[in-house]
């Protein structure tokens, strides 16, 4: 979520968010979260937030430093539920350094020792640090990553985060959509598909669209079916869309064959058949609702 709100800041303000006056960064910072007032009784006497969240989550700024000395720009220290227990450092309260390439959370992927700093730990093994003195398995990273510190991920749809590389959000891979000629989506079952822009006139109006390749194939796909099969973020076209899509098959990962589902339903019969486009034959109209077509997903 913070990091999240990080990124959205510097697309928003066209500039690095260290380059903001203190006020400035935390004003618009503060913009892309859902924050609620902090009660008089948050926190306790090690911790007082500055922003509550509306998830029950609270964070404190530390210093701002606009040259990031040591690489370090600011510190935010979260506690990830609030007032609720145990508001002990380790468990549910970490610090994280705000630096110029986004946040980074404190701490070795190996160890911690003052709680605070235990997050780069809990991010590497997925658990809470519990004392060991040596770590006796080594923790699994995904493909592509370049060591435990991760300081560069090769698969795109990974981040360095900590101690570790985690795998993307979709709302991060669709945020890194903007103004590429392709990027990646995460479908719902955790699927990495291939995104393609094109241009299409959808009643007099260009717009500039995202295709997914094949979402599904058309042996399992019924229309209601395939109403649900587009993640977070993305839609399944509307008949004008889907015509619009047809005429670019075969572009990048579009796919040039295959008979695909539209989310119009047939204005004379909405409650039996569906409109859809064959990219085979070229035929545009409707169908049974229980055929079985594919999907493919778009995102503006």
């Amino acid at each position: 979520i913070l990091s999240n709100a990080l990124k959205n800041t510097e697309a928003t303000e066209q500039t690095k968010f260290y380059k903001l006056s203190e006020t400035d960064f935390k004003t618009k910072f503060e913009s892309h979260l859902k924050t609620t007032g902090c009660d008089a009784d948050a926190g306790d006497t090690n911790f007082t937030p500055n922003v509550c969240l509306a998830d029950g989550s609270q964070f404190a700024y530390g210093t701002f430093d606009e040259s990031c000395t040591d690489n370090i720009c600011d510190t935010l220290t979260i506690d990830t539920n609030g007032k609720k227990g145990p508001n002990t450092a380790g468990k549910d309260r970490f610090t994280m350094n705000l630096t110029p390439n986004g946040l980074k959370a404190l701490g070795e992927s190996d160890t911690c020792s003052t709680g605070y700093d235990c997050g780069a730990y809990i991010l590497a093994h997925h658990k809470l640090w519990t004392g060991e003195v040596e770590i006796t398995q080594e923790p699994v990273f995904p493909e592509g990553c370049a060591d435990a510190q991760c300081n560069s991920c090769t698969d795109s749809t990974f981040k360095p985060s900590g101690g570790a590389c985690v795998a993307k959000t979709n709302t991060e891979l669709l945020t890194e959509c903007s103004g590429a000629s392709s990027c990646a989506i995460k479908t719902n079952n955790g699927e990495i598909k291939n995104m393609t822009n094109i241009s299409i006139n959808v009643s007099g109006v260009n717009k500039n669209v995202y295709v997914s390749e094949q979402i599904t194939t058309g042996k399992d796909t019924t229309w209601e079916e395939a109403l649900s099969k587009c993640p977070e973020g993305t839609y399944l076209p509307n008949f004008d869309e889907l015509k619009e899509i047809y005429k670019h098959r075969g572009e990048g990962n579009i796919p040039s064959g295959g008979a695909f589902w539209s989310s119009s339903e047939n204005p004379s019969s909405p409650t039996e058949r569906a409109m859809h486009v064959d990219f085979n034959s070229g035929y545009s109209g409707d169908g049974d609702k229980m055929g079985k077509l594919g999907v493919l997903c778009i995102g503006n």
